[in-house]
């Protein structure tokens, strides 16, 4: 197991202003709200973070002013680097690098509907084209792709691949990767509402959404589980599986959590960026009848 990958991983939202400006001092806020509630790893520019709607120079200077931000805080630090193109993505994470992150998440290209073969020598191609380590990425509703198990073993080959992000909902898969990875690989768990699942195969990590807005809550579940202390873990896994599910299943994810974390948090993230849109005062109210965010930390 690579000790430096491992624990909760929130995927951090963007906060923008209404025109679609960023708003860096309400993502460093939020930033040092986590540390102070125990988070130690970071994920920016993930799909939760509305990484799509970025251009490249806006993902570059994003990552110069948070990346530098979060190390001086102790963080470890992932970005998403996903583009249709190689040459782009080896652009982004060599800047990224230089910026101080730790490691690069990175999804098969999307839209080009790649097979397997050219699944596997994308990554090769960019691990040969770059020195940081590689979150290899499998979730087919965000690549269109479904990454296969003998593909997985060619990449998990590759040194730079030192990290798993599993996300097709599917427990064997993460059962399969853990048999496959070798030693210097972690597994992470990548579905919200399939963590003790996956804790309980032996995954050590968990990219987690709802951390943006229950630190403790998450770090406690994890804690619990890598303690073994399984009869809380279930306990408490059981009570907040609603707000898990919420963060699988709402139709906008990115505005839902902005949503949370300025009403119950206090901490005002603002708006999503178009193409997307805010929550409308119905879904508002249909998030606060999930669960008493105020009950949680």
């Amino acid at each position: 197991m690579n000790d430096k990958f491992v624990g909760v991983y929130p995927v951090l939202v963007t906060p923008f202003n209404e025109d679609g400006s960023f708003r860096l001092e309400a993502a460093k806020k939020h930033a040092d709200w986590l540390v102070d509630n125990g988070i130690k790893n970071a994920i920016v520019l993930g799909a939760t973070s509305e990484y799509q709607s970025l251009t490249n120079d806006e993902h570059k200077y994003y990552i110069s002013e948070m990346v530098p931000y979060l190390k001086e805080k102790g963080l470890t630090v992932a970005a998403g680097v996903a583009r249709e193109r190689p040459d782009e993505v080896i652009d982004l994470i060599n800047h990224d690098q230089s910026a101080g992150l730790d490691i690069a998440m990175l999804l098969p290209p999307f839209y080009s509907n790649p097979n397997q073969t050219e699944i596997v020598e994308n990554y090769r191609y960019i691990a040969e084209h770059t020195t940081l380590p590689l979150m290899i990425y499998n979730n087919p509703w965000n690549s269109g792709v479904n990454i296969s198990r003998e593909s997985l073993k060619e990449i998990f080959k590759l040194p730079a691949a030192q990290a798993f992000k599993e996300s097709t909902a599917d427990i064997h898969r993460t059962t399969e990767a853990l048999i496959d990875a070798p030693d210097r690989l972690n597994v992470f768990c990548g579905d919200e509402n399939m963590a003790l699942e996956s804790f309980m195969m032996g995954a050590k990590a968990w990219v987690c959404l709802s951390a943006n807005f229950a630190p403790k809550t998450a770090l406690a579940l994890y804690d619990a589980a890598m303690s073994g202390d399984w009869e809380w873990a279930k306990k408490h896994y059981a009570k907040y599986l609603p707000v898990f599910d919420l963060m699988e299943n709402a139709e906008k994810v990115p505005a839902t959590i902005k949503y949370i974390v300025t009403k119950y948090r206090g901490i005002d993230v603002g708006s999503v960026r178009r193409p997307r849109l805010d929550l409308t005062a119905d879904e508002k109210a249909a998030v606060d009848a999930v669960f008493d965010f105020a009950g949680i930390e």
